[in-house]
């Protein structure tokens, strides 16, 4: 996402992922991210649902804004996990051998 320009302060954890305080400090600490668990154990069709309902309205002339839009059904399901800024730094040099390991490999 930063690749691409797209800046994130937190990252919302969805589906079974949610339900693994292991796999969100993983998740916090390779990333650099808060991560935040959610509640709704069908995160990814409610997104789904609040971005085509987002659209529908940008279709019809409307200036919607999505983040205002979806914060009215972001419930966590627990409290958040904050990077560990020292793991984070050990790990952004795996991170990028890692990402060159998958270029070579998958183009």
């Amino acid at each position: 996402m930063r690749a691409l320009g797209t800046r994130a302060d937190e990252l919302h954890l969805v589906g079974g992922a949610s339900k693994s305080r292991a796999w969100a400090r993983v998740l916090a600490d390779v990333l650099g991210l808060r991560v935040r668990p959610l509640a709704e154990p069908e995160s990814a069709a409610l997104g789904a649902a609040l971005l085509a309902a987002w659209a529908v309205g940008r279709a019809a002339g409307g200036t919607g804004d999505l983040d205002r839009l979806a914060r009215g059904f972001l419930e966590t399901a627990e409290s958040p996990v904050e990077p560990d800024r020292a793991a984070h730094a050990a790990l952004v040099p795996l991170a990028a051998r890692f990402r060159e390991i998958v270029a070579q490999s998958f183009g």
